[in-house]
């Protein structure tokens, strides 16, 4: 029996695409793969074993993991369905815990000279830089004789829980638009539990300004 049977049998393959490449490649030890860890706290805890465990077994079979640990995704609100809303962290904070995983992790992962690598969203998500796409907007508007009127943004999401955030997000947006705050509303909506937004699998905003 291979890896993939066992992990098959274990009941820990849900879906897969192209099965016979698939099971070739896990069993000869030549697949990549990665498993994501949202760094919330400065532990791993209980519920981080089991995805711990597989990358233990199918690294043992030759096959190398890539730890992705969400430090720009983890700036922002949880994707994972929870009805409460996350506790906003600082940069420093989510660095320390990505820091802290890590070292944890080496106690059953081996990170050395071509084996496991552990990447960060943060390194490319935080240079996603909207603001400056607004600003950059707003000048070019500004260079035809326009200006910035009115905006209307309506984030959608299952839960989206936006209300301890909507001031802050309307005074960013008036600011990076060039104009006044009053004129910016920012509201959220659901799909009452249809397509992608309603299973709780992303999140879609629409936006609409009003140019004088």
């Amino acid at each position: 029996m291979g890896i993939y049977e066992e992990l098959q049998a274990r009941g820990l393959i849900a879906q897969v695409t192209n099965e016979p490449e698939i099971r070739e490649m896990v069993n000869t030890g030549k697949a990549t793969f990665y498993i994501g860890f949202d760094p919330t706290a400065d532990s791993l805890h209980v519920g981080h074993f089991m995805a711990l465990c597989l990358m233990k077994r199918l690294q043992m079979a030759g096959n190398r993991p890539v730890v992705l640990v969400g430090g720009g995704t983890g700036m922002v609100g949880d994707p994972s369905g929870r009805t409460d809303m996350r506790q906003m962290m600082t940069p420093e904070t989510i660095q320390h815990n990505c820091d802290c995983f890590k070292k944890q992790m080496e106690r059953f992962i081996d990170f050395g000279e071509g084996k496991a690598i552990m990447v960060n969203n943060a390194d490319w998500l935080l240079k996603l830089n909207y603001i400056e796409l607004l600003r950059e907007v707003t000048r070019v508007i500004r260079e035809h004789g326009y200006t910035v009127g009115n905006i209307d943004c309506t984030v959608i999401a299952q839960r989206p829980k936006l209300a301890p955030y909507i001031q802050q997000m309307r005074e960013i947006l008036a600011q990076a638009m060039g104009t006044e705050l009053e004129r910016v509303s920012v509201k959220a909506t659901t799909e009452e539990k249809l397509g992608f937004t309603g299973e709780g699998l992303g999140i879609a905003a629409h936006a609409v300004a009003l140019i004088e």
